[in-house]
């Protein structure tokens, strides 16, 4: 008993990091959208596929209601620090706290595809993941990726889980192949960028590698 209280009281969270559902009308999640996913080229390129362009307001919330329609679509947030103080010298989270009146701040997105119910008996989906660029390389997307790879096979009864990234993501490729996912192939030139064709490379982890992953970190 003792044990599934404490599971379920810490499931929306991990060591760094706090995951809640996707809100259409937030005004955080549109702002976070609006001006830091859909319109930052850089976040565009790596993590989108999308044609590069500025996007409308409305365009961006055509992007979030996509995003909601996933089977699992959630947030994530940095949870205020128990004293209201943030780690001097980190001068981003210092104006974004003080910006939110010291409330989480929303740092970007994870998701699992939908599964239609006619597909549901194979038990599959995939990650979608995107941050803002200036909370990137500091360990908050891998912490996010175990989380919902987790949440997948403990509680929505997983049995596979794909990621994808472009060929020319070279850090992503690495960072997901360190996390338990397996190369399964490439879409050969399935991605164009700047006149160039690249491939897009997918990979997965299957219910029982991420088994034999968690045993052996124990």
């Amino acid at each position: 008993m003792e044990s599934i209280v404490h599971t379920a009281e810490s499931a929306w969270r991990s060591k760094n990091l706090l995951y809640k559902a996707l809100d259409e009308k937030d005004e955080d999640l549109i702002d976070l959208v609006h001006q830091h996913l859909t319109n930052d080229p850089v976040v565009q390129a790596l993590s989108m596929g999308d044609l590069i362009k500025p996007s409308t307001k409305k365009q961006s919330l055509e992007y979030i209601e996509k995003l909601s329609k996933c089977y699992l679509a959630v947030g994530i947030y940095l949870p205020v620090p128990e004293d209201s103080e943030v780690a001097a010298g980190d001068e981003a989270k210092s104006r974004d706290y003080a910006k939110a009146d010291n409330k989480p701040i929303l740092i970007g997105y994870v998701c699992l595809s939908p599964v239609p119910p006619s597909m549901s008996h194979h038990r599959c989906s995939n990650i979608a993941i995107c941050l803002r660029g200036d909370y990137q390389n500091r360990g908050y997307g891998s912490e996010a990726i175990n989380w919902v790879v987790d949440w997948g096979f403990r509680h929505a009864n997983l049995h596979r889980i794909g990621i994808g990234a472009v060929s020319f993501n070279d850090r992503a490729i690495k960072l997901y192949q360190k996390l338990g996912f397996t190369i399964e192939g490439r879409q050969r030139e399935r991605i164009l960028w700047d006149r160039k064709w690249y491939d897009l490379v997918d990979m997965s982890m299957l219910e029982q590698e991420w088994e034999t992953l968690r045993a052996s970190k124990e």
